[in-house]
């Protein structure tokens, strides 16, 4: 999905995670030049629309993003953005590039412990895998506030090594892990 062509110079990347925006534009995380970027559908264009070093025309609020894995898109257009090395969950206006934390290892009792993915159910609430701790989490999108969903222990080991996340229309969640028990490597 990228090349040396797309008008996005001097950025080393290494995609995590993927979404799709009302416009058809593939939204990426870049972990390693944590960069969140915008793409064209054809490959022909791109942009990034927020970075560690502030957001496109130079507005910070905090929310500088670091290690960017998981991506989600609201019905309304806003990205949220599960950061696992600075243990948040910020939301991006992609329209204005405004960044902002919605949640903190602090400001969530230590519910976010390295999160590594995200999703948004029908009714607009936040589910998203912490990648340390193996645990789900459901989030109030406008408070930050965290509901407990599941855990290996909860779930007798079931939960192990989680990397992504999903939930259907029926709110089933679907969740995939990299385990040395089943033969991938991490």
């Amino acid at each position: 999905i990228w090349n040396d062509n797309m008008g996005v110079e001097g950025l080393t990347i290494m995609p995590t995670n993927v979404a799709i925006d009302g416009n058809g534009d593939l939204i990426v995380t870049d972990v390693m030049g944590s960069w969140l970027l915008r793409l064209a559908p054809d490959g022909s264009t791109g942009e990034a629309i927020a970075s560690f070093s502030g957001l496109t025309g130079g507005y910070d609020s905090g929310g500088r993003i670091l290690s960017p894995e998981g991506v989600a898109i609201d019905e309304s257009g806003m990205l949220y953005i599960a950061d696992s090395s600075s243990n948040a969950i910020l939301r991006v206006d992609p329209v204005s590039g405004k960044t902002y934390r919605l949640a903190t290892n602090s400001s969530t009792n230590g519910d976010l412990n390295i999160p590594v993915d995200i999703t948004i159910d029908e009714r607009g609430f936040l589910y998203y895998v912490n990648g340390l701790s193996n645990e789900i989490f459901k989030m109030h999108p406008d408070t930050g506030k965290t509901k407990f969903i599941a855990s290996g222990n909860t779930t007798e080991g079931i939960i192990d090594s989680l990397v992504s996340i999903a939930i259907n229309s029926n709110d089933t969640i679907f969740t995939t892990n990299v385990s040395s028990d089943s033969g991938n490597s991490g």
